[in-house]
């Protein structure tokens, strides 16, 4: 059964939590450890855990549940790749920080009440602030599966293209990430024109598809706007996303080499993409095109 370590990280170490997240490591110092519980904590923490950074909330020297209803300014949900090890490398500016956990990065959050994490949450966060941040492994927050299914969600076949197991904070952080997306990208157009069969479609129909696949982006890569692209529901963020079509050096969108091996398949790209251009290609989007090409040609 996995658990859930809270991790505080405070608003002079946010370059620290950057570096961290892209370099998918977090750290504590052995005088952090050696506090309490911190090293039997840290030790506990096993791959497919998942770990919640809260950065840059208030004071924590306040009574047990005193941040019930504050806010943070951004939290993090991640999940353990590696248990805690010791490291010599040097990775952050300022501290060794030599035990560590390697992670692997789900999704962010900004502004975020306490309600969204629960009471058991944000008190083991505030834990955390007054632990020198060390991990505080508690249960999963009381009624945090009610407030994400209670959050506004994308579209239904969206939530199902999630990368890893669905579960309650991974899924949340998902949808969360497709609504600023979609924000980013689309605006508040109601209607969305794909970059793949051009049809203008119900915004609905159409998603914010990564163009370099989500689970293979390092952290700063999934969240960069020239990686997302407008992909319609109607077979276009399929086709692409699992290799059957392909955008080449030009621009032009050309068929994989798996549509040899299913002939439907085939038809349909025929049908809809030839002789079609990308309207997503370009200057900046051109490397994250490049690396799915060359993932859709290898195999």
């Amino acid at each position: 059964m996995t658990r859930t370590a809270y991790v505080y990280v405070p608003r002079n170490s946010a370059h620290n939590l950057e570096i961290g997240l892209t370099r998918r490591v977090w750290g504590w110092e052995d005088d952090a450890l050696s506090k309490a519980d911190g090293k039997e904590m840290a030790g506990s923490l096993e791959p497919g855990d998942s770990v919640v950074f809260g950065h840059r909330g208030p004071n924590s020297r306040v009574q047990p549940g005193g941040w019930k209803d504050v806010r943070l300014d951004k939290v993090v949900f991640a999940k353990v790749a590696r248990s805690l090890y010791r490291s010599d490398e040097w990775v952050w500016p300022d501290r060794p920080y030599l035990w560590r956990i390697d992670l692997e990065y789900v999704g962010e959050e900004e502004q975020v009440h306490g309600l969204a994490l629960g009471e058991v949450g944000m008190e083991s966060l505030r834990l955390s602030a007054n632990k020198q941040g060390t991990p505080v492994v508690a249960s999963a927050p009381d009624g945090y599966e009610n407030v994400v299914a209670a959050a506004p969600e994308v579209d239904e076949e969206d939530a199902f293209r999630f990368d890893g197991p669905v579960d309650g904070k991974r899924l949340m952080a998902y949808r969360r990430e497709q609504r600023r997306l979609k924000q980013l990208k689309f605006g508040e157009a109601t209607e969305v024109t794909c970059d793949l069969c051009g049809r203008v479609l119900p915004r609905r129909f159409v998603r914010a598809a990564h163009i370099k696949r989500r689970a293979d982006c390092a952290y700063p890569e999934q969240l960069k706007p020239e990686n997302i692209m407008a992909a319609c529901a109607l077979g276009c963020d399929e086709v692409f996303e699992h290799g059957y079509i392909y955008v080449d050096d030009e621009g032009k969108i050309r068929p994989g080499p798996r549509c040899d091996v299913f002939p439907a398949v085939a038809d349909f790209v025929k049908l809809t993409f030839a002789d079609r251009a990308c309207g997503a290609y370009g200057a900046k989007s051109k490397p994250f095109f490049e690396y799915h090409r060359g993932q859709a040609l290898a195999d």
